[in-house]
């Protein structure tokens, strides 16, 4: 029983770096999904562009009641979507967002509110796939849903 107890202890001891390391990794994913709802706040297609890998793709479906009724397709590393006079704000809920970490691949799922010029817009789903290239975590593919209806707590 004692060896058990040690053996459990070594265990424990050596898996918690790991933990540790997924932990700063996920934090680290989420921090540049954040700096991507802040490129797009600020209007810095610079600080937007630095996001996203060299052929980051993106997939945008649009939802009006239920059904998919447009998507695109395309590089994603362009500029940030904006109309000229129009203060855009995308903010992650607080409920539902997952972040899943192998190696130098993540997948962040990030709910989220879109306003323009302080009303809602609409809601949606960023399901994105971060790779990481040197020491920075960038975008390899982005793609969310527009939803302008059912966007309860989800």
């Amino acid at each position: 029983m004692k060896n058990l107890i040690v053996l459990f202890g070594l265990l424990c001891l050596f898996s918690a770096p790991l933990n540790v390391s997924a932990q700063s990794d996920s934090v680290e994913v989420l921090n540049v999904v954040q700096k991507l709802f802040d490129a797009i706040e600020q209007q810095d297609s610079i600080a937007f562009r630095a996001l996203f890998a060299e052929d980051a793709m993106k997939y945008i479906a649009i939802v009006r009641n239920g059904e998919v009724i447009r998507t695109m397709s395309g590089a994603a590393a362009g500029r940030v979507p904006n109309s000229p006079g129009e203060k855009l704000l995308e903010t992650m809920r607080s409920k539902g967002v997952q972040v899943e970490v192998h190696g130098k691949m993540a997948m962040a799922w990030v709910p989220y509110d879109f306003t323009i010029n302080g009303e809602f817009s609409h809601c949606g789903i960023d399901a994105c796939t971060l790779v990481k290239l040197g020491q920075e975590w960038k975008f390899a593919l982005i793609a969310y849903t527009v939803e302008y209806d059912q966007c309860g707590d989800w």
